[in-house]
């Protein structure tokens, strides 16, 4: 059961040798997060969407947390930018 809950935790969070380098060839990804992040905005402003922001809800989340946690910065004098990349 352990190993279930660790290569889903794995999934979304990789090992920091499995990260991937942020660069041009990412971009497909990266605005994934933000339009999800909008779009919960706009249903937070419309009236009787509760059911379906929470049902939508994992959807921003995970795509934040591994848009935090799957890439990373190259090289250690973006060390400081590994850092402020994962707070909000």
């Amino acid at each position: 059961m352990q190993s279930y809950i660790y290569s889903a935790f794995r999934a979304i969070i990789p090992k920091p040798e499995n990260q991937r380098p942020l660069d041009f060839s990412a971009w497909p990804e990266v605005p994934l997060p933000f339009l999800s992040l909008i779009f919960m905005g706009y249903l937070s402003q419309r009236p009787n969407t509760h059911v379906l922001r929470a049902l939508i809800f994992p959807i921003p989340f995970f795509s934040c947390l591994r848009l935090a946690y799957d890439f990373t910065f190259r090289g250690p004098e973006y060390a400081t930018y590994n850092i402020i990349k994962c707070m909000p």
